[in-house]
């Protein structure tokens, strides 16, 4: 009873020592837990409920506890411009949690030098050039997801619509990447849709309490070892690209998609694409506040081939990615439309304006002079961005501008993207939806550094192009044929999941739609 006494006393001395990590350094703190740290409030708590508290409480700088784990939130534009681009050197690399050796290699994990040669050769795959080449892609997909409300429509029930969007997600990410047509909302017994449905989404609180948790405590962190999705699932995914990569050197068939450009890649020893990957693109991505051009991404960088198992990670990483984000914007913006009619009607009329200018034909010069669209696109990601956080790992010790707040090696950083864009100081009225805020005059007022609904810096989000284009055909086609209306089903305010951990989601959202007797397309 001694012995267990005085290992009582050890435990809980070490363990307040660490918890005192922030009182120490004067910085405002969510007050911690022993053993715990902060993670209890996060398990009883909503994460974006819990995000805009500690933020609007103790302050845009400010740190918790993960387990013993010292975090620090970062809300400060000019430092969050220091963090994640001037001293990106400092910070290049994202926490780590012990996972699936398939992911390991994929974008999304790995660090330094091995991710500037993975992302050097990825990047060059989403550009406006490429991205041209699957709108027919985007636009089957959604011609798809049309019918499919039309039934609805025509038999004037309400429509639950996330799994719909669910289905149109994972129905452009199999066709675009893999050139694999499927019909995932009418084919559910498919093997293919059946592992996405039952493996990938969110990654649930308790999960990750318990990950955050034991990895926190340096002797514990082996004995949770998880990833974010079911191994049985990944393993199915990597055997099935193995095989359509196989068919394709068998028959040496190409492809118009996003494999076979890294397969094209695979081929070559060095590519000297990073020009290509810059230039030419701030169409797509200054609609949406974020643009890299003439960021030194990849000083120096010996842009050398693929493995196939790096080939494999990236694919399927492509797959996980994909599957809830787009679909979260297009259901929230959904819900956004049926609820404010005359921002719907302003919206329809822009469509139909640069319809008729093709004769129906949807072209993607017809779809960049849609403005209003980006706008509510735009705000859509403001008030509900699809991640509300992102982090970065601290390599050396750091002084974090004129705070006096010293940053060790190895703690984590986190931007609070949901907070920020909550923000009254940024976005007056921050809780009205309102377009507008991002029209050109606006946009040059406001500090780019406070829109980030797709992370910041040479980490970025690689897939955002991709993104924005399918989520934007997608509209353009829902807007051109329904109306939408609210109903008594919808939840006004919008519902929010409570158990995910990174990403912002509607619970779901019930809508009516009425066909449109004059639509623009053909």
């Amino acid at each position: 009873m001694l012995l267990i006494g005085i290992l009582t006393s050890l435990f809980w001395w070490y363990s307040n020592k660490k918890l005192s990590y922030w009182k120490d350094r004067n910085v405002p703190y969510a007050k911690p837990l022993p053993f715990f740290g902060s993670l209890i409030d996060l398990a009883t708590t909503p994460m974006h409920v819990l995000e805009l508290n500690r933020y609007f409480s103790l302050g845009p700088i400010h740190g918790f506890f993960e387990g013993l784990r010292p975090v620090l939130v970062v809300g400060d534009p000019k430092l969050i411009r220091d963090i994640f681009i001037t001293d990106f050197q400092i910070f290049p690399n994202r926490r780590v949690f012990q996972g699936c050796p398939i992911l390991s290699r994929s974008l999304l994990i790995s660090e330094g030098d091995y991710w500037r040669r993975i992302r050097s050769i990825v990047s060059p795959t989403f550009t406006t050039k490429k991205l041209k080449r699957i709108l027919g892609i985007f636009e089957d997909c959604s011609k798809t997801l049309v019918q499919n409300f039309k039934i609805s429509a025509q038999k004037e029930k309400p429509l639950s619509v996330k799994r719909i969007f669910n289905a149109f997600v994972l129905d452009v990410t199999a066709s675009s990447a893999f050139s694999t047509k499927i019909d995932s909302l009418n084919d559910s017994k498919s093997e293919f849709v059946q592992q996405v449905n039952k493996n990938f989404g969110i990654i649930h609180k308790s999960k990750l309490c318990l990950m955050l948790l034991f990895t926190s405590w340096h002797h514990l962190k082996n004995i949770f070892k998880s990833s974010a999705v079911n191994g049985s699932a990944l393993q199915f995914f990597s055997d099935f690209i193995k095989e359509v990569i196989s068919e394709r050197k068998r028959t040496k068939q190409t492809r118009d998609d996003f494999l076979q450009l890294l397969l094209d890649i695979e081929k070559k020893s060095t590519i000297d694409n990073e020009k290509e990957y810059v230039e030419n693109d701030d169409d797509i991505d200054t609609n949406y506040g974020e643009n890299i051009s003439g960021q030194n991404i990849f000083p120096g960088e010996s842009q050398k081939n693929l493995t196939h198992e790096e080939l494999v990670s990236q694919c399927v990483t492509f797959l996980v990615a994909a599957n809830d984000t787009t679909a979260s914007l297009l259901t929230t913006t959904t819900h956004i439309l049926a609820t404010n009619e005359s921002i719907q009607e302003k919206a329809y009329q822009e469509v139909a304006k640069h319809l008729q200018e093709t004769n129906g034909k949807l072209t993607y010069e017809a779809l960049q002079k849609m403005k209003y669209l980006d706008n509510i696109m735009s705000e859509t990601l403001r008030l509900y961005p699809p991640v509300m956080r992102v982090c970065r790992r601290a390599e050396k010790e750091y002084n974090l501008g004129e705070t006096g707040i010293n940053i060790q090696k190895g703690v984590v950083i986190l931007l609070p993207i949901l907070a920020l864009h909550r923000d009254p100081k940024y976005y007056p009225d921050p809780e009205k939806f309102d377009p507008d805020r991002f029209s050109d005059e606006e946009v040059a007022k406001r500090d780019p550094n406070t829109y980030l609904p797709f992370g910041h810096g040479p980490r970025t989000c690689i897939g955002m192009r991709f993104a924005q284009l399918s989520a934007k055909v997608c509209l353009v086609y829902i807007i051109s044929s329904f109306v939408i209306k609210s109903c008594s089903q919808t939840k006004i305010p919008m519902e929010l999941l409570k158990d995910s951990y990174f990403t912002l989601q509607a619970k779901d959202v019930t809508v009516k739609l009425e066909i449109r007797k004059d639509c623009p397309l053909v």
